[in-house]
């Protein structure tokens, strides 16, 4: 009988690591509120001591940019920016440091997801018994409805879009 035999040849391939930096994380919150405020937080890996530019964009808009200098392993930075409209807020970072091998890896992109500011439903007994909490509400920058129990939605579908529902001299029923 016929025995089949091969020999493998194993030969490594040296590649020396060059300088490199790269973007390896963007942090964001889930979701915002139209008008908070909220970080961007950006993490840079490098095996490098380099200058680079660091820069923010929400779709074509320049958020924020800065020059900063990296130190070998892992550097942090972060920006500031506000929930815009309701929606997806897109990110990407780009990284251009004065180092570097690779410049494919020196972007992320990222989002968030922008939502309406919340609502209240101020419902009052009568007409004006609510309106010392309605001024509270107002300085506090709360968005609300107030009305008389008649006009309290019959739906819960409606109701669903109010974060909290106060009641001033009304029955619960």
């Amino acid at each position: 009988s016929d025995v089949c035999s091969s020999d493998l040849d194993v030969m490594k391939l040296e590649q020396g690591v060059g300088e490199e930096v790269y973007v390896s994380n963007v942090e964001l919150p889930d979701y915002v509120h139209e008008g908070d405020n909220f970080q961007v937080k950006v993490t840079i890996q490098s095996n490098v001591d380099t200058e680079a530019l660091v820069s923010l964009y929400s779709g074509r808009t320049l958020k924020g940019q800065s020059t900063v200098n990296l130190t070998k392993g892992t550097n942090q930075f972060v920006f500031q920016d506000v929930g815009e409209r309701n929606g997806t807020q897109d990110y990407r970072v780009m990284v251009e440091p004065v180092n570097d091998t690779v410049s494919l890896n020196n972007e992320y992109c990222a989002f968030t997801q922008v939502e309406s500011a919340p609502r209240v439903l101020l419902v009052e007994g009568e007409p004006g018994e609510g309106d010392q909490l309605a001024g509270i509400l107002t300085a506090c920058g709360v968005e609300y409805d107030q009305i008389t129990p008649t006009g309290v939605p019959a739906e819960m579908s409606e109701l669903v879009q109010y974060k909290a529902v106060v009641m001033v001299n009304v029955h619960a029923y």
